[in-house]
């Protein structure tokens, strides 16, 4: 879980006070700060050869230099874990945060350290810890106002998940077996409505060329002892050399929503497709035995934006997906609502609410085959700690309901 806003909070604030700092850091060993400043260089100068990531495993070693010269150096203490945090090593991170507030508990007279210190347990499952750093943090007069609202918020997510392990959900899930399940990933399921076919994403490994992994879908059928069928592949005019995914099905199992995206080039959607930009909803209609198209979804859902993991109503009339928050720093995406016009083509997309929709990140949009039930993941509510599954209800005033969270052990700090 990347706080990646926060992280660039911190690091603008940090790096510009080191550059004051050159003049006066806590260590006098001049080769403690020419170690500080060359690990400081090393992600924005270089990537990782595996990851593409900045390289942050190098510059770690280099602080870990510094910290040789002088253990006492809070300044590395403090970069060092940072550069855990983003490296996902949190046990890591969070040592280097509390020795730099061991060593200087007033180095910052934000105190967000005791921010990133709630949020690190909070990911790690270490509720009660989270819970003591953000009080902390919280009692700060000189706290920032935009550090305080997410604050309060990984303080409301380890309450809520104390109290949910506490209080356990009824929760026994059934490995659908070798027909469907194999060693390499399957993923966003699609059901008939009487649960008979079984539509899904199965990532395989390709050769090397753009991409090292290709997304196509798989369906099979439930047979008369009640398992699982041998999935096989869908037909090539929707399996292409291209990635499709996050597939819906309406009841009868004849009309198919899905996503494909464009290639590097920014244009390329799979053969005989084209897109409006980035990823796009297509439709494919079942004639008989033979699966007709696809063509990219008529009317308005699609855009220059993304727009991905369409969820279609019972009756095949309302189509629930998620869509890209244009200029979000952090690729955050909200769920929007389309109906079905006279003339077959979709209507423009509705954005839900804000006690839905949150500034962070709403994912795996699902509507119930009763029209009335809708399951999404989000980032954005209080839940067990990174995306949660939650459930909102429409009121008989036509309105959605307070989403409330599946609770624990079907959501869990992972």
């Amino acid at each position: 879980m990347k706080f990646q806003f926060l992280f660039f909070l911190f690091l603008t604030c940090f790096l510009g006070s080191c550059a004051k700092a050159q003049f006066g850091y806590s260590t006098r060993s001049k080769k403690a700060i020419k170690l500080f400043e060359k690990a400081k260089k090393i992600p924005s100068e270089s990537f990782d050869e595996n990851t593409y990531e900045p390289n942050y495993k190098d510059a770690i070693q280099v602080l870990k230099q510094a910290l040789q010269k002088d253990p006492n150096f809070w300044e590395a203490h403090l970069l060092s874990g940072e550069f855990h945090e983003y490296s996902n090593n949190y046990p890591l991170a969070i040592k280097h945060y509390e020795k730099a507030l061991d060593i200087n508990p007033l180095h910052s007279k934000s105190g967000s350290t005791y921010c990133y210190l709630a949020n690190l347990n909070l990911a790690l499952g270490n509720y009660d810890e989270s819970i003591k750093y953000a009080d902390i943090f919280l009692k700060n007069p000189n706290a920032s106002s935009v550090l305080s609202k997410e604050t309060y918020k990984i303080k409301r997510s380890a309450e809520f998940a104390r109290h949910a392990i506490k209080n356990p959900k009824p929760f026994n899930p059934i490995n659908l077996g070798p027909g469907v399940n194999t060693s390499f990933p399957e993923y966003y399921p699609a059901l008939t409505v009487d649960g008979s076919t079984i539509l899904f994403t199965r990532l395989l490994p390709i050769k090397m060329r753009d991409f090292y992994q290709q997304e196509d879908f798989f369906i099979s059928l439930k047979n008369e002892d009640g398992y699982w069928g041998k999935s096989m592949p869908m037909p090539k005019n929707i399996n292409t050399s291209n990635n499709e995914g996050a597939p819906t099905l309406s009841a009868d199992g004849r009309n198919l929503v899905f996503v494909a995206c464009a290639d590097q080039t920014g244009s390329y959607y799979g053969e005989n497709r084209s897109g409006k930009g980035s990823c796009d909803l297509f439709y494919a209609k079942k004639i008989g035995n033979t699966w007709y198209g696809p063509i990219n979804l008529p009317g308005y859902v699609n855009s220059g934006n993304w727009e991905s993991q369409p969820s279609l109503s019972a009756d095949g009339k309302t189509l629930y997906f998620i869509k890209g928050i244009k200029g979000s720093k952090n690729n955050n995406s909200d769920i929007y609502v389309s109906r079905i016009q006279k003339d077959g083509a979709w209507g423009v997309p509705q954005r839900l609410p804000d006690h839905i929709n949150t500034p962070n990140t709403e994912e795996s949009v699902h509507i119930h085959p009763d029209g009335r039930t809708l399951y999404f993941a989000s980032k954005g509510h209080p839940g067990m700690g990174g995306s949660d599954l939650y459930v909102t209800r429409k009121l008989p005033n036509g309105q959605w309901s307070k989403p409330e969270n599946l609770g624990y052990p079907i959501n869990t700090k992972f």
